[in-house]
């Protein structure tokens, strides 16, 4: 089974938007929208986890049914 294109083109920018919202190093120059909203509003860096969460749980089947025919990529 070859790769999805569109998992791993979700998968790359989930990935650097994980680095960004966690960088520590930017401290107070850091965008509002890579900040955690407060309570009850939603920020671009509340989303990332949830998108990470769809990639590893849509890429844990079509791993699994790959290595169950011993193809391997």
């Amino acid at each position: 089974m070859p790769r999805l294109a569109a998992l791993d083109a979700l998968r790359g920018p989930t990935i650097l938007l994980t680095l960004l919202v966690n960088n520590v190093a930017l401290d107070t120059a850091t965008p509002d929208q890579l900040t955690h909203a407060a309570w009850g509003g939603v920020n671009l860096a509340d989303l990332v986890f949830p998108w990470f969460l769809f990639c590893m749980g849509a890429s844990i089947p079509l791993s699994a049914s790959s290595r169950a025919t011993g193809k391997v990529n």
